[in-house]
C-alpha cells in the first residue's frame, strides 16, 4: 500500500503539472500581443504590424521560428547561429527521450506489478513511476537500459554541439586574418573632429589606403530616423491599400453618384445617411494617409538638416557603395532631393472643410521647413567617433591594422571590420561615455527587476498560504451544518459524504500548506 510520501508526491506532481500547463498556455496567449506592443524587444526581426494570415501563425509563432533554415540565422551572427543549433539539438534529444519513455518505459512501469497495487493510489502518477514495480522484479533492468540509452544520446548531442562550437570559435578567432579590405577605427580622440585632422593622423600610413570614410557625427540619430521611415512607409502602404479597397467598392461609388444631386426625396434619407457615413470613413482614411506623408516628409527634412549642418559628403559615400561596409542604402537615398510638396497632397473627390484645412496646414508646414533649410548655416565637416579605412588589398589592411595597434592601444582603437550586415551603425557611432552609461543603466535595471521579482515571489507565497488557511477554516465551518456531527453513525447520505470529505480535508490542506511554504 502506498505511503503518505507517495500520496504527497502524487498530489504535488498533479498540482505542479496543472500549474505549468496553464502558465504555458497563458504565456503563449499573451506573447503575440507583447510582440505587437514592443516589437523592438520581443520581435526585432519581424514586422508585427501586418495582420497574420492565419490564427496558427499568430499564436503558434514558435513553429515558424524553428521551421526557418539555419542560413537565415547565420546572417544574424555566430552567437545567434550557435544558440538556434543548440535549441535544435535539445529538441531532438527531448523528442527521442519522450518517444522511448512513451513506448517502452511507461508501459513497463504501469504493467510491471500486481493488479492489487493499482487500487490504492490517488492518481495514476505513481503507477507510472519506478516505485510501482515489485521488489526484486526482473523488470528493474529495463529502466537501467533506458538510462544507458539516454546517456548515450545525451553524450552524442554534447559531442555534436562541441564540434559546432569549436567551428564557430575558430571562425571568430580567424578574424585576425582580414576577410575584407576594411579597418575600423573607434574611440577617436575628441580633438580629431574633422576629416582633415584624421587624414593628418594617418599621413604616415597613407600608402595603400583608397578611402577614409568617417562616420557622421549624428549617424546614431540618422539610424533612428531610418527606422522611423521604414515604419512610416509600411503604414503608408497599408493606408494606400485601404484606399484602393474604398475605390473598389463599386456599390458605394454608385450610391454616392446617385445621391449627390440636391433634389433628393425623403425616402432616400436613410441611404443618404449611410453614404455620408461611408464618406466620412473615407475622409478619415485620407487624413490618416496625409498625416503619414507629413511625418515622412518631416523625416526627410530632418535628414537634410543633419546633412547641411555636418556638411556630409553624400556623393563621396555613393561612390564607394560597392566597397564594404557601405552605409544603409535607404539612408543614403534619403539624402536625395525631395519631391515637390504638392505631390504629397492626396486628391479628395469630396473634401470637407475640416480635412481640407488640415491638408492646407500641412502644406504650409512643408513650405516653412523648406525656408528654414535654405537658411541653415553651413558648418565645418564634423565627424563622429569612428571611421573606416578602406585599403587596396587584404594584406595592406592587415598591415595598417597591425601598425595602428602598435602605435596606440587605447585611442584610436583599431579592428578589422566585420561583415557589413553585422554592423550596427547606431552602436558604431556611440562613444565610450555613452556606452559605459548604457552598461550602468542595464546593471541598475537588472538589479531593480531582480529585487522586485524576489519581493513579489515572497509576497505571493505569503498571500497563497494565508488564503489557503482561510479557505480551510471556511470549509470546516461549512461542514458543521444540518446537525452533522463527525464521529457518529450518520443516517443521512449527505452527512456521510461530508464526513468522508472532512476526514480527507486535513491531510490535503497540510500537503498544500507545506508545498506553498517551500
Amino acid at each position: 500500500m502506498p505511503t503518505n510520501t507517495e500520496q504527497t508526491y502524487e498530489l504535488a506532481f498533479t498540482s505542479t503539472l496543472i500549474f505549468n500547463v496553464v502558465f504555458s498556455f497563458v504565456v503563449f496567449a499573451i506573447f503575440p500581443y507583447l510582440r505587437k506592443l514592443l516589437p523592438g524587444v520581443f520581435a526585432p526581426q519581424k514586422h508585427m504590424y501586418k495582420k497574420p494570415t492565419t490564427r496558427r501563425n499568430y499564436y503558434f509563432w514558435f513553429i515558424d521560428v524553428f521551421s526557418q533554415p539555419i542560413s537565415v540565422y547565420s546572417t544574424r551572427g555566430n552567437l545567434t547561429t550557435i544558440y538556434i543549433i543548440f535549441q535544435y539539438l535539445i529538441l531532438m534529444l527531448y523528442g527521442i527521450m519522450a518517444l522511448i519513455s512513451i513506448t517502452i518505459l511507461i508501459p513497463v512501469y504501469y504493467y510491471g506489478t500486481d493488479t492489487s497495487w493499482k487500487t490504492h493510489y490517488l492518481t495514476d502518477w505513481s503507477r507510472l513511476s519506478i516505485g510501482h514495480l515489485e521488489k526484486d522484479s526482473v523488470m528493474h533492468i529495463v529502466p537501467i537500459i533506458i538510462i544507458c540509452i539516454f546517456t548515450y544520446f545525451a553524450m552524442f548531442v554534447y559531442e555534436q554541439f562541441t564540434i559546432i562550437y569549436a567551428f564557430f570559435r575558430q571562425k571568430c578567432m580567424k578574424r585576425v586574418i582580414p576577410e575584407n579590405y576594411v579597418v575600423l577605427l573607434q574611440n577617436l580622440p575628441v580633438d580629431v573632429d574633422t576629416k582633415e585632422k584624421l587624414e593628418n593622423i594617418l599621413l604616415n600610413i597613407k600608402n595603400g589606403i583608397r578611402y577614409i570614410v568617417p562616420i557622421p557625427k549624428q549617424s546614431g540619430k540618422l539610424t533612428k530616423i531610418l527606422k522611423q521611415l521604414q515604419s512610416l512607409f509600411d503604414q503608408l502602404k497599408q493606408g494606400q491599400q485601404m484606399m484602393e479597397d474604398f475605390n473598389a467598392n463599386q456599390a458605394y461609388r454608385s450610391a454616392v453618384v446617385k445621391l449627390i444631386p440636391q433634389h433628393q426625396k425623403v425616402k432616400k434619407a436613410l441611404k443618404q445617411k449611410k453614404a455620408d457615413k461611408l464618406k466620412r470613413k473615407e475622409y478619415k482614411q485620407i487624413q490618416k494617409v496625409s498625416n503619414v506623408m507629413f511625418k515622412i516628409r518631416s523625416c526627410y527634412q530632418e535628414i537634410l538638416k543633419i546633412k547641411a549642418v555636418d556638411n556630409i559628403e553624400i556623393e563621396h559615400l555613393k561612390q564607394i557603395l560597392s566597397i564594404p561596409p557601405p552605409l544603409p542604402e535607404m539612408l543614403i537615398n534619403a539624402f536625395d532631393l525631395l519631391p515637390d510638396s504638392t505631390q504629397m497632397i492626396p486628391q479628395i473627390r469630396y473634401p470637407s472643410n475640416k480635412y481640407l484645412h488640415n491638408i492646407q496646414q500641412n502644406h504650409q508646414d512643408y513650405q516653412q521647413q523648406n525656408i528654414m533649410l535654405e537658411h541653415t548655416e553651413q558648418q565645418q565637416h564634423h565627424i563622429g567617433h569612428a571611421a573606416f579605412i578602406i585599403c587596396q588589398s587584404q594584406a595592406i589592411a592587415a598591415e595598417k591594422y597591425t601598425t595602428l595597434i602598435a602605435q596606440n592601444s587605447q585611442k584610436p582603437k583599431a579592428m578589422l571590420a566585420s561583415n557589413s550586415k553585422e554592423i550596427i551603425w547606431e552602436n558604431v557611432a556611440t562613444n565610450d561615455k555613452k556606452r559605459k552609461w548604457s552598461y550602468y543603466q542595464y546593471i541598475f535595471w537588472l538589479i531593480v527587476l531582480f529585487i522586485a521579482y524576489v519581493y513579489g515571489q515572497a509576497q505571493l507565497n505569503k498571500l497563497l498560504i494565508d488564503t489557503s488557511l482561510k479557505l480551510q477554516k471556511q470549509i470546516f465551518q461549512t461542514l458543521n451544518f444540518s446537525g452533522c456531527i463527525q464521529g457518529l453513525v450518520q443516517t443521512s447520505i449527505q452527512c456521510s459524504i461530508l464526513e468522508s470529505f472532512s476526514k480527507f480535508l486535513p491531510t490535503s490542506s497540510k500537503i498544500s500548506v507545506h508545498k506553498l511554504s517551500q
